[in-house]
C-alpha cells in the first residue's frame, strides 16, 4: 500500500493517509478522499489537489473531479489497466551502485564493474553482497585506490613542499631504464641484479621485475626513437662537422641519410683513423658532396695532439715521475703515514695540502701531482729519517729537472683549458 502526501493549495490542508481512492463530488465541489477499509472519509473544499510522493519526486496536480490515476499517460497500443497506477521502480540506495552499472544482455538485466569490466548477474532478491565480495578481489580499484593514499613531493618544482601524488607507471620505468642501460654502457643483465631490485624495491612498493631480455627490446626500440629524432633534426641541415673515434665495423651501412652532407670529420692520429678518413674521402669525392674540394674534411684533434706532446715531454723524465709516483702511492695507502707527512710538513710551516696521485694515462693529473710534490720537496728526506720502509726521495737535481717540466706543462695546461 502506497502512502501519499495530499497538499491542498487553497485551505493549507496536509492530510496523511493511506490512500485507495481518490474520488470528486461534481455537485458540491467537494473531493473526497476515502482509505482502504472505507472508514476515514475526507471532503476538501473545492481548490486544486497535488499528490506528492515521500521522497518528493513525483507530483501530481489533480484538479477536482479528476483521479490520480487518469491523469497518467497511457501511449498508443499499451493496456491502459497496465500503466493505471502502476508502481515505480524502487531507487536503488546502496553504495555499491557507484562501482557498477545496470546493462541488457538478451532482456535480461546484469551489473557490470566500472573498473575492470566485469559482468555479474542481478538476483532476484535484489542482494547486493556478491558485487561487495567482487570489489574485494577487484585488482583496477584496489591499485587505483594505493595510489590515492600515496604522495610524494616534487623536488623539481620552484615552490618548496609542493605535493603531487605519485602514480606508479611501469611503462615510463622501463624506458628510463633503457636510457640508462645505454647512458652508462651498462650490460643488459644489469637490471636482474639481486641488489639492484632490492634497492628499487625500497624506493617504491610497485617495482616490477624487468628481464635483461625486456631491457635488450626497450633499448633497441629507444635507440630507433632517438634516431628517428636525430633524422628529424637533421633533416633540413645542409652540411654536418663530426667530432667521433673510429672503430672497426664489418658491415658497409649508411647513417641516417647524413653521408652526403659531411663536411668536416675530426679525429685524433692514430693510423687506422688516418685509413678511414682517406676512403671515406675518396667516396665523397666521387660523389662530389666535399666542400673545397676535401681540403677541410680531414681535421685533426688539437687537444689530442697536445697529449701527444707532453706525454713526450714527460718521458724524458720518467724515472723521477715514476719515483714521485710510488713515494705518494706509499704515502697516501696510509692514515697514519699521511699525518705524519703533513705533521713534518706543519712543522716546517709549508702551505696545507695534500698530496695526489695522478692517473698515468692523463697527463694534466701527473702535472697536478709533480706541482703538488714539488711543494714537499723538504718534506720527504725528513719523512724518509722516520720511515725505515720509505726509500723514494728524488736527488736534488731531479728536482730541479721536475719544477722544469712543471713550468713547461703549466703552459699546456692552460691550452688545454681553452681548448
Amino acid at each position: 500500500m502506497d502512502e501519499l502526501i495530499v497538499n491542498v493549495d487553497e485551505g493549507s490542508l496536509d492530510v496523511n493517509l493511506n490512500l485507495m481512492n481518490i474520488a470528486s463530488d461534481d455537485d458540491d465541489g467537494l473531493v473526497s478522499l476515502e482509505s482502504r477499509n472505507g472508514d476515514a472519509v475526507q471532503h476538501i473544499p473545492n481548490g486544486l489537489v497535488s499528490l506528492e510522493s515521500p521522497d518528493g519526486d513525483a507530483v501530481q496536480h489533480i484538479p477536482n473531479g479528476e483521479s490520480a490515476c487518469a491523469t497518467e499517460e497511457v501511449q498508443e497500443g499499451d493496456d491502459p489497466q497496465k500503466h493505471a497506477c502502476e508502481r515505480k521502480p524502487r531507487k536503488k540506495t546502496s553504495p555499491i551502485w557507484k562501482d557498477f552499472k545496470e546493462l541488457l544482455q538478451s532482456g535480461v538485466k546484469k551489473a557490470q564493474c566500472i573498473h575492470c569490466k566485469s559482468i555479474l548477474g542481478i538476483p532476484a532478491s535484489s542482494a547486493t553482497t556478491q558485487f561487495h565480495r567482487h570489489l574485494n578481489s577487484c585488482i583496477p580499484l584496489i591499485v587505483a585506490s594505493k595510489k590515492q593514499k600515496v604522495i610524494t613531493f616534487d623536488s623539481d618544482c620552484g615552490s618548496v613542499g609542493s605535493r603531487s601524488c605519485f602514480t606508479y607507471d611501469h611503462k615510463k620505468v622501463r624506458e628510463l631504464a633503457s636510457h640508462m642501460i645505454l647512458y652508462h654502457d651498462y650490460p643488459f643483465m644489469v637490471v636482474e641484479h639481486v641488489l639492484f631490485n632490492k634497492f628499487m624495491r625500497a624506493n617504491t612498493p610497485y617495482w616490477q621485475k624487468i628481464s635483461r631480455t625486456t631491457a635488450k627490446s626497450d633499448c633497441m626500440s629507444t635507440y630507433e626513437i632517438e634516431k628517428k629524432k636525430l633524422k628529424n633534426l637533421l633533416k633540413n641541415v645542409n652540411k654536418v662537422n663530426i667530432t667521433t673515434d673510429m672503430w672497426t665495423l664489418g658491415q658497409r651501412v649508411s647513417y641516417m641519410g647524413i653521408e652526403n652532407k659531411v663536411s668536416t670529420i675530426t679525429v685524433d692520429n692514430a693510423r687506422n683513423n688516418d685509413v678511414a678518413i682517406r676512403i671515406l674521402k675518396d667516396d665523397f669525392t666521387l660523389k662530389k658532396t666535399l666542400a673545397v674540394k676535401g681540403q677541410l674534411f680531414h681535421v685533426r684533434c688539437c687537444a689530442h695532439i697536445t697529449n701527444l706532446l707532453v706525454e713526450d715531454g714527460i718521458s724524458q723524465i720518467g724515472d723521477i715521475v715514476d719515483c714521485v709516483r710510488d713515494g705518494t702511492k706509499y704515502i697516501v695507502a696510509s692514515d697514519g703515514r699521511l699525518k705524519q707527512f703533513l705533521k713534518i710538513a706543519k712543522q716546517l710551516q709549508l702551505s696545507y695540502k695534500k698530496l695526489i696521485l695522478d692517473v698515468p694515462t692523463r697527463w694534466n693529473n701527473t702535472y697536478m701531482m709533480l706541482s703538488t710534490a714539488l711543494e714537499f720537496r723538504e718534506v720527504f728526506p725528513r719523512y724518509e729519517d722516520r720511515d725505515q720502509s720509505f726509500h723514494w726521495v728524488p736527488s736534488v737535481d731531479d728536482w730541479v729537472k721536475v719544477e722544469n717540466v712543471c713550468h713547461v706543462l703549466e703552459v699546456f695546461n692552460e691550452v688545454t683549458k681553452i681548448v
